[in-house]
């Protein structure tokens, strides 16, 4: 089964924590792929993209995050 973005969040977290100074995108999704299970659906290529639906979940966080840090001044898990 597939893991779902709920499911990385708190992997997520535990990564940026770690990481002191912050990280970017693609070292987060370098790191979650050490700690959590994929499933072949996670590592599937998307049509028309380079990048697997793993990877597009983890940038789905990031848009998520960004989007409420510079339009709603709170932050919501």
């Amino acid at each position: 089964m597939s893991i779902t973005e709920k499911e990385l969040i708190l992997p997520s977290l535990q990564v940026i924590s770690d990481s002191g100074d912050g990280i970017s995108t693609s070292d987060l999704i370098a790191e979650l792929r050490k700690k959590v299970q994929l499933s072949p659906e996670d590592m599937e290529i998307l049509q028309w993209r380079k990048d697997d639906k793993f990877s597009q979940k983890v940038r789905k966080i990031f848009a998520i995050y960004w989007h409420c840090q510079y339009n709603c001044g709170v932050y919501f898990l």
